[in-house]
């Protein structure tokens, strides 16, 4: 089953939160990953994950993510 996600972290010096779907908590950490190290350059150990929380895929504010459990 799919979950919301949100992953907070650090690359390059700036700070980010980042939503996610994903199975587990190990497969949103993999998604930021790719998605960061495409869009950055960012080479995994340059991404530094401070935590990881599940969240209801209704608070998220990503638009896709919404559409994809059926919210507005």
């Amino acid at each position: 089953m799919i979950r919301g996600y949100r992953v907070f972290g650090v690359v390059k010096g700036e700070k980010f939160s980042i939503d996610v779907a994903a199975v587990d908590k190990n497969h949103a950490i993999e998604k930021v990953y790719s998605n960061l190290g495409s869009r950055f350059g960012a080479k995994r150990t340059g991404i530094k994950i401070d935590r990881v929380e599940e969240i209801d895929l209704n608070e998220t504010k990503n638009k896709v993510l919404k559409q994809l459990h059926g919210g507005a």
